[in-house]
């Protein structure tokens, strides 16, 4: 029986650090506090969330591996890995289940802090913008 060639060890899995706090600070009001973390990714921005949000997922393990600026054919996001899962930040800051949508009230997706997120519970598709229902 010939000999198998020799394997060679496995290069070690590339892993992003943790999140990278730039500044903590006040908001514009001047009393609540906010935390702005830079984003890995190509394009990698600052997201922007109160502080008492960002402490909260720091403690529930979601900074392991680093936030990220993904980019969808809908826009930018900010997202991160855990359990080999991909989850957007905004869904997480805004507590939000199954079926929940989450739009940004200025418009700016780096923008995590929850006075920005609104919960729009009925869409409907046309083309590629998602518009809200009216209620009739």
């Amino acid at each position: 029986m010939p000999d198998s060639p020799p394997t060679l060890p496995r290069p070690p899995r590339r892993r992003c650090g943790p999140v990278k706090v730039l500044e903590r600070t006040m908001d514009s009001d001047g009393v609540t506090p906010i935390v702005r973390v830079k984003l890995g990714g190509f394009r990698g921005g600052v997201a922007t969330l109160f502080a008492e949000d960002f402490d909260r997922l720091v403690s529930q393990g979601y900074c392991r591996l680093g936030w990220f600026q993904g980019n969808t054919s809908s826009g930018i996001y900010v997202t991160c890995r855990r359990e080999g899962e991909t989850l957007y930040l905004s869904r997480l800051v805004a507590n939000a289940i199954k079926g929940d949508r989450i739009s940004y009230r200025d418009g700016d997706r780096l923008n995590l802090r929850r006075s920005n997120l609104i919960f729009v519970k009925s869409w409907r598709e046309t083309g590629k913008k998602l518009v809200p229902i009216s209620a009739s």
